[in-house]
């Protein structure tokens, strides 16, 4: 059918539209002859009365519209509100009243507030596209009646462990559940001026047990936080562990293949940044899939987690835009935050995040990460910052 859109100067456009089309897909329609958003337009009839066509989710024929019939056109100065609809992982579904200029960030503080799920913790899916914070609903075309698909972010539980050497000396140091004793010595060996090999650990419960199978994970120990880790600094570097290597097959959608040798409890992050540099491209721009259509998104999950073996295959997908991974913050209170980011941000916009969650003032920030100051105006990237990293803040003395 063709419809009549007139406006007040009097000015008429025809427009070809499906009977069973809805009033919100028909405003996406004339949106780009008018030059305004959809959400400003409204739309109503005169048939002995005025009748408002302001039900986005009813279709053209709801209307009794038919071939030859005038709609009226109003361009608002504001936004119409307009209902979206949330389903959680549970399957159920709840009515969100929004317009589409407001921020995924907004739409997130009503989720928390109707289902009490931290904002920090939903992942927002709308038409197979995560939705970032700091854009707006509009960037993702979100429309009257559209559902979001809330998931929740997997929480990892990062452990404090403390470690003690015989003077009595202790550090703290935080670590993955499934980082392995290896990794451990690697992390606190600076810490200490030694060299990993010539680190020797313990525990003691009821009885001492030695930590010296470095293929193992923490947990495999069943260390917990709060854990008192003993270590010894050996003169003699301790024998060294044969740990039989994966071989993964990594192809791309243009047929490029590459064998990649790493270990069982490497991480997907981890399995980004040995693939990263064989296809040219950012670690936070690659996506993998198990051969069997499983997407690997979890980076702080191992390749072991996914059960990938040696032989398997995984498929690369190059994105166009950084995908997003969690880091922690922690500040000096031992107050360990959550932040979303991606690798091509600056510390700039990390450190604003941190204002707006902790209400630190940016000036008075000191970030830390892997012992390296992070400079204003740099990006994240130039400091190897990947997922699951613990970034550590500091607060600068004042005038100083």
């Amino acid at each position: 059918m063709e419809l009549i859109i007139q406006v007040l100067s009097g000015e008429k456009k025809s427009v070809p539209v499906n009977p069973s089309a809805t009033i919100g897909e028909l405003k996406q329609q004339i949106a780009p002859m008018f030059n305004a958003r959809p959400s400003r337009l409204r739309l109503s009839i005169t048939n002995g009365q005025i009748l408002q066509l302001d039900q986005d989710q009813k279709t053209v024929s709801d209307y009794c519209l038919s071939s030859g019939s005038t709609v009226m056109l109003l361009i608002s100065s504001t936004p119409m509100p307009m209902q979206v609809f949330v389903k959680n992982e549970k399957g159920q579904t709840k009515t969100y009243d929004i317009t589409d200029e407001e921020t995924v960030d907004q739409l997130k503080s009503k989720v928390f507030q109707k289902e009490r799920t931290p904002v920090d913790q939903q992942r927002l899916i709308y038409n197979g596209q995560q939705l970032e914070s700091g854009r707006r609903l509009q960037d993702y075309n979100i429309q009257s009646g559209s559902t979001v698909h809330m998931t929740l972010r997997l929480q990892i539980d990062i452990m404090e462990l403390i470690i003690q050497v015989l003077s009595g000396e202790k550090k703290s140091v935080l670590v993955n559940p499934s980082a392995t004793i290896g990794e451990l010595k690697q992390q606190i060996a600076p810490m200490f001026n030694a060299r990993p090999s010539r680190l020797r650990l313990s525990v003691t419960n009821g009885q001492i047990l030695q930590l010296d199978q470095d293929q193992k994970t923490v947990s495999d120990y069943c260390l917990s936080s709060g854990s008192t880790v003993m270590l010894l600094i050996s003169s003699t570097p301790m024998p060294m562990q044969v740990i039989k290597m994966m071989e993964l097959m990594i192809k791309d959608l243009n047929g490029k293949s590459q064998i990649v040798n790493v270990l069982p409890n490497a991480t997907i992050g981890e399995l980004k940044q040995h693939v990263a540099p064989h296809f040219e491209v950012r670690a936070s721009l690659l996506k993998l899939s198990a051969s069997n259509g499983q997407i690997l998104d979890h980076d702080e999950k191992t390749v072991r987690d996914y059960g990938l073996s040696s032989g398997s295959t995984v498929m690369l997908l190059i994105s166009s835009t950084p995908v997003p991974f969690q880091v922690f913050v922690k500040n000096e209170k031992g107050q360990i935050k959550t932040y979303d980011i991606t690798d091509s941000e600056t510390v700039d916009q990390l450190m604003r995040r941190i204002y707006e969650k902790e209400g630190t003032p940016l000036d008075q920030q000191r970030l830390i990460y892997n012992g390296q100051q992070l400079s204003s105006g740099r990006k994240l990237q130039d400091y190897n910052v990947v997922s699951g990293a613990t970034i550590y803040m500091t607060l600068r003395l004042r005038g100083g």
